[in-house]
């Protein structure tokens, strides 16, 4: 996921549209959604699937809850608000972090 993350960012860069990250903090998902603003054709959607039972959900820390999204804008280089994802298969837990300048990260604590 991380990379799928870092080479949406990329396209992003090359082509200066914004991509928007959108994954849940109250539920688990199989999923994590990317949007594409294209210029006249309208938006085009990224999903990444998760395999062998993984599981996403946006990691918040202590507080807050819903879906929020996440918009990297290439005019910027930045994204708004930060991403932490947090991924479990079985009892494993790991984190999917992206900075504020879209630097992707995975770890296996989360954020601080």
């Amino acid at each position: 996921m991380a990379q799928w993350m870092t080479n949406l960012m990329t396209v992003s860069n090359r082509s200066g549209l914004s991509v928007t990250f959108r994954c849940s903090s109250n539920l688990e998902w199989n999923f994590v959604e990317a949007e594409m603003w294209l210029t006249s054709s309208g938006k085009k959607t990224y999903i990444h699937t998760s395999v062998y039972g993984r599981v996403f959900a946006r990691y918040l820390g202590i507080s807050g809850s819903g879906t929020v999204e996440s918009r990297y804008s290439p005019q910027w280089n930045a994204l708004v608000p930060t991403l932490t994802i947090g991924t479990r298969q079985g009892q494993v837990d790991h984190y999917v972090i992206v900075s504020q300048h879209g630097r992707v990260r995975a770890s296996a604590n989360p954020p601080s």
